[in-house]
């Protein structure tokens, strides 16, 4: 309990960085948090939450403690962790694309608490998600190209399953809501906050039909 106890707050630390250099290269989070960001705030503790849950899910999945083990937590962990960053990448375009040009990152630097709301909610989907992943995997201790690809693929399979439903179950179950309008423009906490109830919902569903 004790080594992977250490072993889940040093992946913490180590997802925290990943996201800080590749997901949101643009913020200086620690700079931001300082002066009372909480736009910022509330996205690193969603990142948090979320690398925890993949952690979560990954040393559920390796059996035993030894080289092998390790070598399969940290193989689960590299491509949620690279499928996490994937994704903020695609949010971030489809941002740009339904806001005339504008930065995503520049915009949660301004402040802006709706959509770090919504943005965290889908985030933390994507740890759940992930966590119904590794109910398709066996276990293989020295099968590790096996190990790898098979995170990839089904971790790859839940993700893009949760990229297409939760956007389809927002516009059936909010469908009198302009949500560009709400969230990105008029910044309305309340719908976003509906967004990621949502999207949380929408993992958790998946969830237990995969288990």
């Amino acid at each position: 309990m004790s080594i992977y106890g250490v072993l889940g707050l040093v992946l913490i630390k180590a997802g925290r960085i990943i996201h800080d250099k590749w997901a949101l290269p643009g913020l200086n989070k620690a700079a931001e948090i300082e002066k009372g960001n909480m736009s910022v705030a509330i996205v690193d503790a969603a990142a948090l939450v979320t690398t925890a849950l993949i952690i979560r899910a990954t040393l559920i999945w390796a059996h035993g403690l030894n080289v092998n083990t390790l070598i399969a937590i940290l193989s689960g962990f590299a491509i949620s962790q690279a499928l996490l960053v994937v994704i903020t990448r695609l949010r971030e375009r489809a941002y740009r694309k339904n806001n005339q040009g504008a930065c995503f990152q520049q915009a949660l630097i301004d402040g802006q608490v709706a959509l770090a709301i919504r943005h965290s909610g889908f985030l933390i989907a994507m740890g759940f998600t992930l966590t119904g992943a590794s109910n398709f995997l066996d276990y293989q201790p020295t099968a590790y190209i096996t190990n790898i690809l098979g995170w990839l693929a089904y971790g790859s399979l839940m993700v893009t399953l949760l990229y297409v439903l939760v956007p389809l179950i927002k516009k059936i179950v909010l469908s009198r809501i302009n949500l560009t309008e709400e969230v990105d423009f008029q910044h309305n906490i309340g719908v976003a906050t509906l967004e990621f109830v949502l999207s949380i919902a929408v993992a958790l569903i998946l969830m237990a039909l995969m288990a």
